[in-house]
């Protein structure tokens, strides 16, 4: 007997009401629980005993494990569990731990939607609204402080207020109800809000004659009222309503950390957090190291206490807790956010009549919330125009516009500084949307303007000539990409035109109207907008030569010019190259109004433009030009194409500013890019010389030899991959760094070899044949030290370097096998090469879970077992609905000892390093047998669909007496107990009473009898009932039936219902209705196989032609 028991029974004969305790807590508690114990102190429920248990008045709180005996999960987390359970008891908690085996009480998981394992539910005791635990708590303790925010009620009783002490920094809130009874709204919020904060009832008549009063109370800020004009008021009652709303306007502090400022962000904007107006505090407090501005913050402008901190140097930033080290970051600063919160933030009271709804537009409410800028960096630029600390930015509502309290980072020296600017934020201007100027270099004479310092740029010279764009996005297609790639090419080449042709040039600028926002001076005074873009601009400073700004009113001080095409002019349509497309008249339009500027010196004459035209692109190819391009061992590419192709006219504008951009990057190589129109009788013939089918064709043409083009239709694709035919194909570099420098900017890994380059060495050759077939997936690079000299085979080594954007998927590898087989060198890189997630350290649930580097041992070397694999992506809905049918069909699969192995990889995170396993939308299934290296796609969603699809292929692992290894079944005379067993695992119809059809009725009974047959051939229809090209395709097979039947040809056709019937055999597959199998005599297999509309027509057509 324990301890506990041996307790009980001792004061057991002190009384009789210790008795009875004892007997509740000895008898009928582990009778109701199940009796079983998982682990100390955790009592498992059966489904059955579950019911019993939930359907009783009279039981504690109850946290309930759901697990499965499979989960590797559950596994690791039930010691955990356990030592929750121990604490429990130890702590004397008014809960019970108890845990619950899915496998054996499916109905109930499914009725809780149960979808992972484990999850953790908690039952009250008073049978309301169970809750279950987010996410699988790490430690014992983490579950225990949750039980106990959790068991008991949601409202402690006081007995007088005196027993509350205040809460301090960090503290969750205090919500105080004075009142003789607890209002149901009050009760209901309670138990909701249980987590987030601290609940407690004074049950006596409030001193000030309410009929209660519900008090917030927050760490150093002024207590929040809100006054209960009836007490038996239910939860749709006016009362009730108003203190919903006081609740959300007052449970969140005036003064708050952001752990996640895109969600609160997104709650302001919601109104799932209420206020008025927010101020954002940026601090850093997870820079290790970082250099904060040499500012302090001073505290509250009241007279501070002896030893009160009233001035301070910024906080020190720290990683090892983000909570603490951001609490640590405004400690300085809270004396004085916090004094100027409570002065702005007017709380609305819920008060009746008329009073509260005058206040209601009258009061404001500001939250002040303060970010860790350095964690939050990407997001408080993008949304706060901000990136660098420390900051105020104020917003007079949520989601309005950012007003910063100082451009230099300076913080405010009291709170009374703090509280008057933002009362006149509505007399500054503020920040708009803006890149970070530190990124503002667009790379040689070309500047790259962003919206915070374009006025002062501007301003620093005597002209700019501005070209407005809009920078790709998740929307903008090829053509989008490369119509700006051209025309920020052709602006390099005006910018370092007018450098070479003027003593002092206008700056020619870019800037990126859809990630800045021009400034109003300039959009009120030149309409530089930012829905035209492109466009071009000429933009004189408006300061004069006194250094006096001439403005007129809002708008620029200066008369801005805008660039108008001569096509334009015309009425043409317009493009949206405006550079590239008149490159030529944009330059004399610059220098006609340069010509004006005061502080410029251009050519007062026309300028020759020979040095300003872009460079040679396509050229229309003939027979006799083609010869000679081929005769001069000329190198390039050259497109087939067809003016009536829609494909070739999305490729030729890419083409042209691809080979534009060769020409310019090897001007030395004297490279041609030529097109041959295949619609022209002298393209036709051409066409048909170099067997072109289909538009567009593209040949690489190396050294005069056409050869095969291998690249995608992307301007980026044609250019890496002609780069690579043109680069040698093993680099000298110095150091591992200068291979890496090489590499720095491409999307494609380096392959580094060190072990000398001698020409007798064999593992150099092979290396060396590697780096040739493989340069498009690898540069390969080489010592330079090494040239000559022969090295040992233990030092000879190929290692895998990833440029730094492709790291956070890639990891460096080494190959130093002991043969160097060419065969095992080129699946290594397949595999190295292959984009990846981290390995699971642990398989938690019955799908098994398949990453990049794990694709070729989770598939290929499965001892003999089957695959079914899922290709998924985490945001797909299809692929969320086919979760938990997948996890049950796994679940199934190991139920019935099926030798297959349910697998699942996230798509989008992973690769494939093999042929076969191609995708294009998610979820894709694929099913692989252990004698194949070709996989087939699954179009099966459903869980009877999967299940008899994989009966079809798979056999059990250990099969029963009598019955099958695989379920691909051969075929063999029916007899009683092949059939019995087969039929055990396969649905049939029963068998056909007489057959009257001139087209026999199979059934899966029946198949051996009919289908297979020494002594004639056999047509085998598969169909579906409801299927129209069945119904249209029936009586020409019943025709060809009689027909051959009449002709005396040993042939029979039959029919079976393939909705009602599986037919596994061997190669009888079938994705479609219908579905006609040609089986010959003698054979066990069919001969051929014709699918859908017409599919009897085409059978007909080859029996005629055997």
């Amino acid at each position: 007997m324990s301890k506990a028991s041996m307790q009980c029974v001792s004061s057991a004969r002190k009384s009789s009401s210790n008795l009875l305790a004892c007997l509740i807590l000895l008898v009928w508690l582990p009778l109701s629980l199940g009796k079983v114990k998982v682990g100390k102190h955790v009592v498992k429920l059966t489904e059955e005993s579950f019911n019993d248990l939930f359907g009783t008045n009279d039981r504690p709180d109850i946290l309930v494990k759901f697990y499965a005996p499979w989960c590797h999960a559950c596994q690791s987390f039930a010691p955990v569990y356990s030592q929750a359970a121990q604490v429990v008891k130890e702590r004397n908690l008014p809960v019970k731990l108890a845990a619950l085996d899915t496998d054996q009480a499916k109905g109930l998981a499914a009725k809780l939607r149960i979808q992972s394992y484990p999850t953790l539910f908690f039952f009250p005791s008073d049978n309301k609204t169970m809750k279950s635990m987010a996410g699988i708590p790490r430690s014992a303790a983490a579950i225990v402080e949750w039980l106990e925010m959790m068991s008991g009620p949601a409202v402690r009783k006081l007995g007088s207020l005196a027993e509350l002490v205040h809460p301090a920094p960090g503290d969750k809130a205090q919500v105080v109800l004075t009142g003789l009874k607890q209002p149901e709204a009050f009760a209901s919020t309670a138990d909701s809000l249980r987590l987030v904060s601290n609940w407690f009832w004074l049950e006596q008549a409030p001193s000030t004659g309410e009929a209660g009063i519900t008090e917030i109370r927050h760490a150093g800020e002024p207590t929040l009222t809100f006054k209960w004009k009836v007490l038996d008021a239910d939860d749709l009652d006016e009362d009730s309503e108003l203190f919903s709303t006081f609740m959300k306007k007052g449970l969140v502090p005036l003064l708050m950390p952001a752990s996640n400022p895109a969600k609160l962000m997104q709650e302001l904007e919601e109104g799932a957090v209420q206020a008025d107006g927010v101020i954002w505090v940026l601090l850093n407090s997870s820079a290790a190291g970082s250099e904060l501005p040499e500012v302090g913050s001073c505290g509250s402008t009241a007279t501070a206490t002896e030893g009160e901190e009233t001035c301070s140097a910024p906080g020190k930033a720290t990683d090892s807790d983000p909570a603490a080290a951001l609490e640590e970051a405004v400690r300085p600063h809270r004396a004085m956010l916090l004094e100027a919160a409570v002065e702005l933030s007017v709380r609305r009271q819920a008060d009746d009549g008329e009073d509260s709804k005058k206040k209601k537009n009258s009061v404001k409410s500001y939250k002040m919330i303060y970010v860790d800028q350095h964690r939050w960096s990407k997001w408080v630029e993008k949304e706060l125009y901000a990136w660098d600390y420390p900051h105020i930015v104020v917003q007079r509502f949520a989601g309005g516009p950012r007003h910063f309290f100082s451009d230099d980072r300076r913080m405010p020296s009291n709170a009374s500084e703090l509280i008057q600017f933002v009362k006149d934020t509505v007399l500054h201007t503020p920040r708009q949307r803006t890149q970070r100027p530190e990124e503002s270099e667009a790379g040689g004479p070309l500047k790259k303007l962003v919206g915070f310092t374009m006025e002062a740029e501007l301003r620093s010279v005597p002209a700019t000539v501005i070209y407005t764009m809009k920078g790709a996005d998740d929307l903008s297609t090829e053509d989008d990409i490369v119509q700006q790639e051209d025309d920020m090419e052709g602006l390099q080449r005006l910018a370092a035109w007018l450098q070479k042709v003027c003593l002092v040039p206008p700056l020619v600028a870019v800037i990126d109207v859809r990630r800045n926002e021009v400034p109003l001076s300039l959009y009120s005074s030149a309409s530089i907008s930012t829905l035209t873009a492109p466009n071009v601009y000429f933009v004189p400073s408006d300061v004069d030569n006194n250094n006096k700004k001439n403005r007129f009113g809002n708008g620029w001080g200066a008369a801005i010019s805008t660039y108008i095409p001569e096509r334009l002019k015309d009425g043409l349509q317009r493009d949206n190259r405006v550079i590239s497309k008149d490159l030529s008249g944009i330059a004399n339009w610059v220098l006609e109004l340069s010509r004006n500027i005061s502080g410029l010196k251009v050519p007062a004459d026309d300028v020759k433009m020979d040095d300003i035209d872009s460079s040679p692109g396509v050229v229309d190819l003939t027979a006799a030009s083609l010869k000679a391009i081929v005769d001069s061992k000329s190198s390039g590419l050259v497109e087939f194409f067809s003016p009536d192709c829609y494909a070739c006219k999305k490729f030729a504008p890419v083409y042209e500013s691809a080979a534009r951009t060769l020409h310019r990057d090897y001007a030395e190589a004297n490279l041609t890019f030529g097109s041959i129109d295949c619609s022209s009788p002298e393209g036709q013939s051409l066409c048909a010389k170099y067997k072109v089918d289909a538009y567009p064709t593209i040949y690489f043409l190396k050294g005069g030899e056409f050869l095969a083009y291998g690249g995608g239709s992307k301007k980026k694709d044609l250019i890496q991959w002609l780069k690579r035919e043109l680069t040698p194909t093993m680099s000298e570099v110095s150091s591992e760094a200068e291979a890496l420098k090489a590499i720095a900017a491409a999307s494609t890994p380096a392959m580094f070899w060190r072990g000398g380059r001698a020409a007798a060495d064999a593992r150099f050759a092979l290396v060396l044949q590697t780096a040739k077939e493989l340069k498009h997936k690898a540069g390969f690079f080489a010592l330079e030290e090494d040239l000559g000299q022969q090295s040992l085979a233990d030092n000879q080594v190929l290692s895998l370097l990833w440029p730094n954007g492709k790291r956070e998927h890639f990891d460096p590898a080494e190959f130093g096998s002991a043969e160097f087989d060419p065969d095992v060198m080129q699946l290594w890189l397949a595999e190295a090469t292959t984009k990846s997630q981290r390995e699971p350290a642990e398989q938690p649930g019955p799908v098994h879970i398949v990453v990049g580097k794990t694709f070729r041992k989770a598939l290929f070397e499965t001892g003999g077992k089957h695959v079914i694999l899922e290709v998924y992506a985490p945001w797909c809905k299809h692929c969320k609905e086919l979760a938990p049918i997948y996890e049950e069909f796994a679940k199934k699969m190991h139920e019935e000892n099926y030798n297959i192995l349910v697998a699942k990889m996230d798509g989008e995170a992973n690769g494939i390093p093999f042929e076969g396993f191609s995708y294009k939308g998610f979820p894709t299934v694929f099913y692989l047998s252990p004698e194949s290296i070709t996989p087939i796609k699954v179009s099966e969603r459903t869980l009877s669909g999967l299940v008899s699809f994989a009966r079809k292929r798979v056999g059990r692992s250990a099969p029963a007496p009598g019955q099958q290894a695989s379920a691909t079944v051969p075929t063999q005379p029916a007899s009683g107990g092949f059939m019995e067993g087969l039929l055990e695992k396969f649905k049939s119809e029963d068998l056909p009473s007489q057959q009257t059809s001139p087209v026999l009725t199979v059934v899966l009974r029946n198949i051996f009898d009919v289908v297979f047959s020494d002594t004639r051939d056999c047509v085998l229809m598969v169909y579906a009932p409801g299927c129209p090209y069945c119904k249209a395709a029936m009586p020409r097979l019943e025709k060809f039936a009689i027909a051959s039947t009449k002709d005396g040809k040993d042939i029979i056709a039959a029919k079976m219902d393939g909705e009602k019937n599986d037919l596994p055999m061997n190669n009888f597959e079938y994705k479609g209705y219908p579905t006609i199998f040609f089986v010959q005599r003698g054979k066990k297999e069919p001969s051929r196989t014709w699918v859908g509309d017409g599919s009897v027509q085409q059978m007909e057509r080859y029996l005629e032609a055997l």
